[in-house]
């Protein structure tokens, strides 16, 4: 085959299928060419060194990006001599470059997608390598660096460790950042005199870090990624530095269960979270992105642990957060990522990079921190442990420390015999059963009666009155998984605190005690609309949800009904993901353009859950006003056709 060379400037859009792909076999290469790269990050000049190496055997080209010791090979190569392409379509990355003339340089761009109307574009430059002279004269001799430092980046509120290996008298230096999310991975450079210079390109990250030994030793400089990032940072020696707790940065809002956590496959297919399918003694849920480099270094981990653990049962989803948004494009990246690293466990696109936003994806954590964040679950789905960010090889021993610590929470959740969690689970299946649930429908009432038969768990559901046109009653398998009921393939929350069963894709949709859907607030006795509008300002989020249910229930939200429409409204940006639901279902059963309004105003809102109950709230109403369709269904659809 020959190569195929696409012209400058280069869309990523159009990366070629035809270009040279580098083989995996271990022949010894008839050519090899090394070029000494940089990129210029800096306004002033600065540019980011790096290097190259070209293998050609039995006329194919392989590349590899070397960060001494690491060596990535590029999956994609077409080189003639002339004109050079390196794509690395995980991390939808590219170089392209035209050799100058006669000469030994080559010039050109290196370009990366960075979110979806991002796209940056960073010159890039290469010689032919020139082997340095076997001696060099050094005008002074380079401070030593070598050690433990404790590390202050300008825009980080937390203290970084930077360790450095440096034999004494010579001008190498190795070494990485490890910070409250990560680590710079592997960095190479030199110092000369007390000038440091460090820096890793890995074809998704350029870091370049400068520096100056001062006279009292510290280290003072600046920052750059790629050249969109530039901030300056301080050092001091600290043998004792180290990271905040990895373990102690991230926590679980208990409001959220994984019965409430539903996403899509790379096919589209919705994939709840609490499917019986993944149920497991331990479990894993990671937050990763396909273009971030401490992912990538999690990735053969992760699925090194699945192939270990799997057989005695362990369970690991990944949830995938991308640069684009566009579903199509993330999916693909996706599928990448799983067939590079052999990923044997299912991955969910869960939302966008941008941690704010996929902090409103993944409502269960306080906020998302980093990438990767890695969670362990019990078999019922409680949380077992948080772990934010991933310290990759480049650490060293703080990677072992990662990975003892890793697998000793795995074995912790494997320990649980299967006769505790059977018993756990009947006991909890048999209070549930204790009594009947009601649900209230259009037709009627429906009871459910839960009852253990010959060791199966069974779901009758009996239409209220009985009679032939309500049906006769039905009978389901019932499965209860934590706080997760599946009743045939319909999905429950059993939420133990108010002591009612919701549907956790529909806000309006519960099952209760006869006559008392609000239990929780009979308890407390909370039932005259004075105290229910009090309730709303509680401090609990599930008291504020019931009273707004109750008020719903009670009264149509009109603009008669003025101080519940405003406070459904103010609800909307409630900080509980299960209010803000609620809240949508409420409006849904108003006619007033307020509530309208409002409702097309979340119509793009991050969360995935809250984005549909707001959809099916506007289609509820577009359906009970009829006439003409109003212009904005549409796009409502597109979220929830109705």
């Amino acid at each position: 085959m020959n190569p195929v060379f696409l012209p400058l400037p280069f869309l990523l859009a159009v990366l070629s299928p035809h270009c040279l792909v580098g083989s995996s076999t271990h022949l010894e290469p008839d050519r090899v060419e090394r070029l000494d790269a940089s990129l210029a990050v800096g306004e002033n000049g600065e540019r980011l060194p790096f290097r190259i190496d070209l293998e050609r055997t039995d006329g194919t080209w392989r590349a590899f990006l070397i960060n001494d010791p690491e060596r990535i090979e590029v999956p994609e190569v077409a080189y003639d001599g002339s004109h050079l392409r390196l794509a690395l379509p995980h991390y939808r990355s590219v170089i392209l470059a035209e050799r100058q003339g006669a000469s030994d340089a080559f010039v050109g761009t290196w370009t990366k997608v960075r979110g979806a109307a991002r796209i940056a574009k960073v010159p890039f430059e290469a010689r032919l390598h020139v082997p340095p002279p076997a001696r060099r004269v050094r005008r002074v001799l380079p401070k030593n660096v070598a050690g433990r430092w404790a590390v202050h980046f300008e825009s980080d509120e937390n203290e970084a460790v930077g360790v450095f290996q440096q034999e004494i008298g010579d001008d190498e230096v190795h070494g990485t950042f490890l910070t409250a999310t990560g680590d710079y991975r592997y960095l190479v450079g030199r110092i000369e005199g007390a000038d440091l210079e460090l820096s890793c390109f890995d074809g998704a990250h350029a870091f370049l870090f400068r520096a100056t030994v001062g006279e009292d030793g510290t280290l003072s400089g600046a920052f750059w990624s790629g050249n969109w990032w530039n901030e300056t940072w301080t050092a001091r020696r600290d043998p004792a530095a180290r990271v905040v707790d990895a373990f102690a940065q991230t926590r679980w809002n208990e409001e959220i269960s994984l019965a409430d956590l539903a996403f899509p496959n790379t096919d589209g297919e919705m994939v709840s979270l609490a499917r019986p399918d993944l149920r497991a003694k331990a479990r894993m849920l990671v937050l990763f992105g396909t273009w971030c480099p401490n992912c990538n270094d999690e990735a053969p981990y992760l699925a090194e642990l699945q192939r270990t653990f799997g057989p005695r049962g362990l369970s690991i989803v990944g949830l995938a957060f991308e640069l684009t948004g566009h579903f199509e494009e993330d999916a693909h990246q996706v599928e990448l990522f799983r067939d590079r690293y052999s990923i044997p466990f299912p991955l969910l696109l869960a939302g966008t990079a941008d941690k704010a936003a996929a902090t409103e994806a993944f409502a269960a954590l306080d906020r998302v921190r980093s990438f990767p964040t890695t969670i362990f679950l019990t078999w019922d789905g409680r949380v077992e442990a948080i772990h934010s960010g991933y310290a990759g090889p480049a650490t060293g021993r703080a990677h072992e420390e990662l990975r003892r610590a890793f697998e000793t929470h795995i074995e912790r959740l494997l320990s649980e015999s299967d006769a505790q969690i059977l018993a756990e689970t009947v006991r909890r299946f048999e209070a549930l059963s204790s009594s009947s649930w009601w649900e209230e429908t259009p037709d009627g009432e429906v009871e459910l009666r839960l009852q253990r038969d010959g060791g199966s768990d069974a779901a009758i559901r009996i239409p209220h009155p009985l009679d032939e046109e309500a049906g006769k009653p039905l009978t389901s398998e019932a499965v209860l998984l934590g706080d997760a009921l599946w009743i045939g393939n319909e999905l429950w929350k059993v939420d133990a605190a108010t002591e009612v069963i919701l549907d956790p894709f529909d806000a309006g949709r519960r099952m209760h005690p006869k006559g008392n859907p609000t239990p929780l607030l009979f308890r407390k006795g909370i039932s005259t609309p004075g105290a229910l509008l009090a309730a709303l300002a509680a401090e609990d989020p599930k008291l504020r949800r019931e009273a707004l249910y109750a008020l719903a229930l009670e009264q149509q939200v009109t603009a008669d009904g003025t101080d519940f429409l405003v406070e459904a409204l103010r609800l909307l940006a409630d900080p509980s993901l299960g209010v803000r639901r609620t809240a949508a279902w409420t409006l849904g059963r108003s006619d007033d353009e307020r509530a309208v309004g409002a409702l097309l105003d979340n119509l793009d809102d991050p969360n995935r859950s809250f984005r549909r109950e707001v959809a099916r709230a506007l289609h509820t109403i577009a359906a009970r006003r009829g006439g003409e369709r109003p212009p904005w269904l549409k796009r409502v659809e597109e979220i929830y056709p109705g």
